[in-house]
């Protein structure tokens, strides 16, 4: 079903001084309000069939047109006239697509209302103009915002909770819901479950008869036990446990019904956590309850994400990455790339590539070899080839071009974006047999797109902001571009400023290593994280990627992992004095992927 909601409409009209004013604004007020609506339904619905789902959030839509003969039209008629060109604008903006201000998108209600709670526990909602519909909670507290929200939204609810979940954002939605709503949520979730009963698990053997349908379930539960993040402490039964467990389950088996076996298996799992963790004799059998002992115990490293063994310590040249991974972290990647898999493993691998190119194509392969890099980025052990083949087989052109769509939101969003002066570059990519097509926003060199092919004209509209933005086309290399700049203070600028193209793509580029669609949407993905690194650093911001990687990334350094932090002892870099002053020094911060581990870092002392 289609809606079409207009929060205000505001008409002027502009008539010859003979006409009656006041009786040519009442007909024409009566037009708008008993005509306009209907018709203006009839002209978008053709449009509304044919698009894709979602919720579409415009912030003004000017219309103008002329409505002759009023005083003896009939009144069907200029509505018609009226809604005709009203519906020719809203095509247009809606061709246009998201600008990620003045026009958003999202896939559906819950997307929006993930997105609205995503900012409100991050206290930037009301400070957004699309979030209007929603300023009826604005003078409640924000657990008791949150709690309405959802309960108001009962449909969507669900899906809310999961898309939250997925986006490794639950810890403060369930802290502002409290006990209270976590067990109103939980029996929301519940009320669609299939009432399909099992036997108690003491009525048979685990892994026979009436129960198997009880172990599957739990042997589902305990890969995501430690993501999940129930507490290493009793109490382990409560709805909050109940409900993360139920959330990760429900991520992970999208469009699945679930059934009372669940209900059964989650509550089976946190009584026997409980009884694990208390100290008492527990018989652990060889069925599932053995199984979950060696994942929920006490051994198991409790409540902790990472299962590796505590005070490992390594000396390695990767040690740099932890002083990418807060711009990683910014720019939101994590979480673009968690939208398109399900899977951890894929993710961390798709994290692992993207961290390991910032690095370097020369350092690319054996970081990915690295034990310490994969434990940093979400996995105990390196990958298996087969593991390795799905990721890479997962990463879809149009999984690509979604990664590279949600850079492009969260730059536009955070401002560091102009889009309205662009420069098309043709380049010579280290392993590639043809040239790569580069677009680079001159604002401060963030990358927009990355192909085989020159982009089409429909592809740069859509890349630019309005009609007046400006394309600067650069065929032949960097050195036929020195000749063939106009003459304009801004390109000038750009070409003073930036460095040229092939050097930033040789150091990025790992083709034919990964295909070339992963490989070049990774490639924007650690330049943005490059350059938001290099934009920290006073008098750097335009530096080219060997430069920063020569001057701040190289050397070895020392890396302790205990059970609860991740202390990373930073080389005597060259310019190491910039970091120092801009504050990385017994600077702290967290990871999505690694729970409430905290990575602590530290300089060496000069001399």
């Amino acid at each position: 079903m289609s809606s079409l909601t207009i929060a205000r409409h505001r008409a002027t009209y502009f008539a010859p001084a003979a006409l009656p004013a006041g009786v040519l604004r009442q007909q024409l007020d009566r037009v708008m309000a008993q005509e306009l609506p209907a018709a203006l339904a009839r002209q978008i619905e053709p449009y509304a069939l044919d698009s894709e789902p979602g919720v579409w959030l415009i912030r003004k839509l000017d219309v103008e047109t002329s409505l002759l003969d009023v005083g003896v039209a009939d009144p069907s008629v200029l509505g018609r006239a009226w809604a005709q060109q009203a519906g020719h604008s809203l095509r247009q903006l809606l061709r246009r697509g998201s600008d990620g201000q003045n026009v958003l998108y999202f896939a559906g209600r819950a997307a929006y209302l993930t997105q609205f709670l995503t900012d409100l526990l991050a206290g930037s909602a009301w400070s957004r103009w699309y979030y209007q519909p929603f300023a009826h909670l604005r003078s409640l507290p924000l657990n008791a915002a949150v709690r309405q929200l959802l309960l108001q939204e009962e449909a969507d609810a669900e899906v809310v909770l999961v898309n939250m979940a997925s986006a490794q954002r639950l810890d403060p939605l369930l802290a502002a819901l409290g006990s209270g709503g976590c067990a109103r949520l939980l029996t929301l979730c519940h009320q669609g479950v299939i009432s399909v009963q099992v036997a108690a698990p003491q009525a048979a053997h685990p892994e026979t008869g009436p129960t198997i349908g009880l172990a599957a379930t739990i042997d589902q539960l305990l890969p995501l036990w430690h993501a999940a993040g129930p507490p290493s402490q009793p109490p382990f039964i409560t709805a909050r446990n109940q409900l993360r467990l139920w959330l990760a389950w429900r991520a992970a088996h999208p469009g699945v019904q679930p059934t009372r076996t669940l209900v059964q298996a989650i509550d089976q799992l946190l009584h026997l956590a409980g009884r694990l963790h208390s100290g008492g004799q527990v018989k652990v059998t060889s069925g599932w309850p053995g199984r979950a002992a060696a994942v929920i115990g006490p051994q198991s490293a409790g409540a902790s994400q990472r299962a590796a063994a505590a005070d490992s310590v390594y000396v390695t040249p990767y040690g740099a990455l932890f002083l990418l991974l807060p711009s990683l972290v910014d720019l939101d990647l994590p979480n673009a790339l968690a939208a398109t898999s399900r899977d951890p493993v894929t993710q961390a691998i798709w994290r692992t590539w993207l961290v390991a190119k910032c690095l370097g194509r020369a350092r690319w392969e054996p970081a990915c070899q690295s034990e310490l890099v994969w434990q940093i980025m979400g996995l105990d052990t390196p990958p298996t080839a087969a593991q390795l083949t799905a990721a890479a087989q997962a990463a879809t052109p149009a999984v690509c071009t979604e990664w590279r769509q949600a850079l492009i939101a969260t730059l536009q969003r955070q401002g560091r974006l102009s889009r309205r002066a662009v420069s098309v570059e043709e380049v010579t990519a280290h392993g590639y047999p043809a040239p790569v097509w580069l677009v680079r926003d001159m604002l401060a060199d963030y990358w927009l797109w990355a192909g085989t092919e020159e982009p089409s004209a429909a592809l740069l509209a859509a890349l630019v902001a309005g009609e007046r933005a400006s394309v600067w086309v650069r065929r032949g290399g960097a050195d036929a571009a020195q000749d063939a700049a106009p003459d304009d203070s801004q390109w000038s600028s750009f070409l003073r400023q930036s460095k040229p193209a092939a050097a930033l793509l040789d150091y990025l580029t790992v083709y034919p290593v990964l295909p070339p669609a992963l490989d070049l949407a990774l490639t924007l993905a650690a330049a943005a994280v490059l350059r938001s690194f290099a934009r920290r650093l006073m008098g750097f911001g335009w530096s080219g990627f060997d430069h920063l990687y020569r001057n701040f990334l190289a050397g070895e350094s020392r890396v302790l992992i205990t059970l609860n932090a991740v202390q990373v002892d930073l080389p005597l870099s060259p310019l190491h004095s910039i970091l120092r002053m801009g504050g990385v020094n017994g600077s702290q911060y967290t990871l999505p992927w690694l729970g409430e581990r905290v990575v602590v870092l530290r300089l060496a002392e000069d001399g």
